[in-house]
């Protein structure tokens, strides 16, 4: 079980940080970076959430 909620906590950590990478190219073009870093590593650590839940097994 503890190696289930590894498994999600590194997926939403690294998907916030890919996020945040997002968020400056996308803060660059807007302007305002504080502000799209934030919402993209949100953004992101949801994807992660996801994703690491969905590779959690079956049983």
């Amino acid at each position: 079980m503890l190696r289930g909620f590894k498994t999600v906590a590194v997926f939403i950590i690294v998907m916030a940080f890919v996020g945040a990478v997002v968020g400056v190219l996308l803060g660059a073009l807007a302007d305002n970076y504080l502000l799209w870093v934030a919402v993209m590593a949100v953004v992101g650590s949801g994807m992660g959430l996801a994703l690491g839940y969905g590779m959690l097994p079956e049983s």
